[in-house]
């Protein structure tokens, strides 16, 4: 079983390589416009969709982000989106206990834990499907799916981000090894690495490019961590931090929109926090869910979803990003087998 994941994942990772042209590609738009046509549900499936009313989805994603989806959602179909927003850790939690009872709400879940779909994949919780169940799906490279059941929506990477009136933009970090630099020493922010899988996953890419002595000096930096990357953001822009890394553009970008003296580094050598969607195999709503999930896997969500903070897979989609130099996709197996010893370098517990 971890073999036949191994393997899914590291086509994923080729799949990402190929779309974006690494090694060499700069983080800026992919496309200058969306080339893939929205394909509509079923005519049957649509009936039964309205007729169930609703969908429940259990999602990661940025609230602004599920805000726009779903008003472009509901301006075309007389369906509501119920939005359960948390941490992939409390969205399992929560889930698992409506599977152990029997009683399921989630009709979509959204989180980017691949070993966790993985795994309840294997279980049936999941449901599978083809391009005849979501048409959109034809647009995709076909790596694109973990296990016939899951899509990886979006790749959000890993930058630095830092305030523009306490460092000038030509004596910003650009790389990794540059948050060790003595002038940084008690000014860094970084998010809780233990919250969440996804950043012991960007330990372990430290680890693998930097070595474990970088860990242990940046351990030494004073630095200060944040449970949540949006309050870390929040007070890099009010001056009580001089750089907060690693962030993401998705938690800079609507800061700087506002005026926040914050600006970003898509920095070589980086990984990213992908982003999944699989339907409930026991939705309450599942037709709904059905429509929901092509319409996530169209170019307009999916520009959306994606402009100027992420990357999808779907080719020529207008704003999605490029991915920095060098990316490397996640390793998630190889990070779960080295959570405890990550963390303990860095100074935290699992």
């Amino acid at each position: 079983m971890k073999t036949v994941l191994t393997r899914t994942l590291t086509l994923i990772a080729c799949s990402v390589s190929l779309a974006f042209g690494i090694p060499g590609s700069e983080a800026v738009a992919q496309g200058s416009q969306s080339n893939a046509t929205e394909q509509g549900i079923s005519s049957d499936v649509a009936k039964l969709a309205k007729q169930e009313g609703s969908v429940t989805w259990y999602s990661v994603f940025d609230p602004d982000q599920m805000a726009k989806l779903v008003q472009d959602f509901q301006s075309k179909h007389d369906i509501k989106i119920n939005i359960i927003r948390s941490t992939g850790g409390s969205l399992i939690q929560r889930y698992s206990s409506e599977l152990n009872a029997g009683k399921v709400t989630a009709d979509i879940f959204s989180i980017s834990n691949p070993l966790y779909y993985h795994d309840e994949t294997e279980k049936g919780t999941f449901k599978k499907f083809t391009d005849k169940d979501l048409p959109n799906l034809k647009n995709w490279p076909k790596d694109a799916v973990l296990g016939d059941s899951t899509v990886l929506l979006s790749i959000n990477p890993f930058v630095i981000a830092y305030n523009t009136e306490l460092i000038k933009p030509g004596d910003a970090p650009k790389t990794w090894a540059d948050l060790l630099s003595p002038s940084l020493r008690g000014k860094i922010g970084s998010p809780n690495f233990a919250v969440a899988p996804t950043y012991v996953q960007f330990l372990n890419m430290w680890k693998n490019t930097l070595g474990s002595e970088f860990l242990k000096k940046f351990k030494d930096q004073k630095k200060r961590y944040f449970d949540s990357s949006v309050p870390g953001n929040q007070a890099l822009a009010a001056g009580e931090l001089a750089v907060f890394a690693p962030t993401m553009p998705v938690f800079a970008q609507p800061l700087i929109k506002k005026g926040a003296p914050v600006k970003f580094v898509f920095v070589p050598g980086t990984t990213g926090n992908p982003i999944y969607a699989a339907v409930s195999t026991k939705a309450p709503h599942p037709n709904a869910a059905m429509l929901f999930m092509n319409y996530l896997l169209s170019g307009k969500a999916q520009q959306m979803i994606n402009e100027g903070v992420a990357a999808t897979l779907l080719p020529g989609v207008d704003g999605s990003l490029k991915l920095p130099e060098k990316y490397q996709a996640p390793n998630p197996i190889q990070a779960r087998d080295r959570a405890n010893d990550l963390l303990s370098e860095v100074g935290l517990t699992n």
